[in-house]
């Protein structure tokens, strides 16, 4: 009845063809990331510690532990080791000497008991 011709046999081709081309790649797309989509930026706490984050912290001077070493009462203060992460001082106080260091970035002072002032 109807006549088939060639071109309605190519039609009918590309068309199922065409349709499990399609149903083929809709399997297949979720395996596949979409680079076209939208992502939300997360904002990184700032205050997290990072392996490789670098943070500039200042030096204190080696003045400071000696101002500090004078404001509460020491003499006789001698500077020896005003380098590396550890300031180094010695004092006197109450007939005592005293070694007193000084952590470079913080400022916290330690103090250790030498022993008595020598007499001559």
């Amino acid at each position: 009845m109807f006549r088939k011709t060639p071109l309605t046999i190519a039609t009918a081709l590309a068309v199922t063809l065409g349709s499990q081309a399609s149903a083929f790649a809709s399997d297949t797309a979720h395996n596949v990331r979409d680079h076209r989509k939208v992502v939300e930026k997360t904002v990184r706490d700032h205050r997290s510690l990072r392996k490789n984050e670098v943070v500039k912290v200042s030096r204190k001077d080696c003045r400071v532990g000696y101002e500090n070493l004078r404001r509460i009462g020491y003499k006789h203060i001698v500077m020896f080791n005003c380098s590396g992460a550890k300031y180094k001082y010695i004092a006197h106080k109450d007939a005592a000497i005293w070694q007193a260091s000084m952590h470079a970035y913080s400022g916290t002072m330690q103090l250790h008991y030498m022993g008595p002032v020598p007499t001559h």
